[in-house]
Formats: structure tokens, sequence, C-alpha cells
């Protein structure tokens, strides 16, 4: 991955979960401060429910220059309801996100729950990428 903005070519990008809820989600959701610009380059804006399949999101960001690299993205969820009960999946042309286990909350320093992980994976039984891409979904709540 090419080196972008003040990160230095040593440097390598692995928060863990509360990071992300403090560091990122925190201070552009609730504070509406734009992304650090360290992090341009790392952390990527795209529609994970859009109409692009998960394997052409990946070649668009790194593909092969990717080992042992996680990507990063920031995206909005869409609501199936006008109450905001049920979260739109779809990805592509005819896949969908699945969740299997239940949500992991994640807690601060304190022991107060401030988000939780969903770990999604790629279903659409008509293609051979049936179930080969996974997404973890960091969201407050």
């Amino acid at each position: 991955m090419a080196n972008s903005g003040n990160v230095s070519l040593a440097f390598h990008f692995h928060p863990t979960d509360q990071e992300i809820i403090r560091s990122i989600l925190y201070k552009m959701v609730i504070e509406r401060e734009p992304l650090n610009p360290s992090y341009h380059g790392i952390v990527h804006d795209e529609d994970l429910f859009g109409t692009k399949e998960p394997w052409k999101i990946w070649e668009d960001y790194g593909r092969d220059q990717l080992h042992d690299q996680d990507l990063y993205f920031l995206c909005q969820l869409k609501r199936i309801n006008y109450l905001g009960l049920r979260t739109h999946r779809r990805i592509g042309r005819e896949g969908t996100w699945s969740q299997r286990v239940a949500p992991k909350l994640i807690y601060d320093g304190n022991a107060n729950p401030i988000g939780s992980v969903r770990k999604l994976r790629y279903k659409n039984p008509k293609s051979e990428h049936n179930a080969e891409w996974f997404w973890m979904n960091i969201a407050f709540l």
C-alpha cells in the first residue's frame, strides 16, 4: 500500500475495536470532525451495501499489495424501514451480508458498553465467491 499523508512507511494500522470507536467513529459522528488526514489512504469511504461485489472492492483497494492486512471502510448503514430497526445488508447483484453469531459488545475502560462488533459473511449460493468474504462491522450502540 502506498505511503499516504504523514504516515511513515513503517506504520502498521491495527487498531483495537475500542480505538476505532473512540478515535475514529466518535470523533466523526458525534464531534463531527473530518477523518484525521493521517488515515487517508488507510480508512476508505465505500458503500458496502451497494452494487459492487466484495471482490471488486478488494481489487479497488490493493488486492495483491495487501499481505496479512485488513481493509478499513467508513460506511453509512441503510435501514429497511422508517423505524430503523432492521438493516439493509444486500451487496452486489444478489449477495447479502449474513450474520451467524450474536454481536459482541465493546466496552470502554470503565466497563461501559460503547459499541458492538458484528461478524458478517458474504452469502450468495449462485456465486463462486459464496462464503469467501468476511466483514467485521463495528458500530456505536
